[in-house]
């Protein structure tokens, strides 16, 4: 988390594969954790696996969400300041609003996808796409 927290304090020219994984490394390295953590303590191996790599996409999909709103939103809109990030490299600031709604759907479909798999955990979708908007 510290490495994806660095990046995103550094001014440096970033590929958008870099920012995803930024985003991974950030948001993405926490939910996936906290996702997998009962199941790892569990000894429950494939689930946990599964369970990280979900906390993974939704927590790419969030700082896409969390990315654009700080583009596109207001202050008014959002409750809290905006405009923080328009000098960083974001999905949003170096590929366009469209590109960055696109990525933050396919991660959000990834992160959903991959939650299904497990049946008890089907009815945490709506929490999701929440999380996302």
């Amino acid at each position: 988390m510290m490495k994806g927290q660095t990046w995103d304090l550094e001014s440096r020219a970033l590929s958008t594969d870099e920012i995803i994984e930024k985003y991974r490394l950030k948001s993405g390295a926490l939910y996936g954790f906290a996702a997998s953590a009962p199941a790892t303590i569990l000894g429950l191996t494939e689930v946990a696996s599964s369970l990280k790599t979900f906390g993974n996409y939704l927590g790419i999909a969030y700082q896409l969400a969390d990315d654009l709103h700080d583009f596109l939103d207001s202050s008014f809109q959002l409750g809290k300041d905006v405009g923080k990030d328009a000098n960083k490299d974001t999905i949003p600031n170096v590929r366009g609003s469209l590109e960055a709604v696109a990525l933050r759907d396919s991660y959000k479909n990834r992160a959903i996808a991959e939650l299904t798999k497990h049946a008890n955990l089907e009815d945490l979708v709506p929490l999701v796409e929440a999380i996302c908007l």
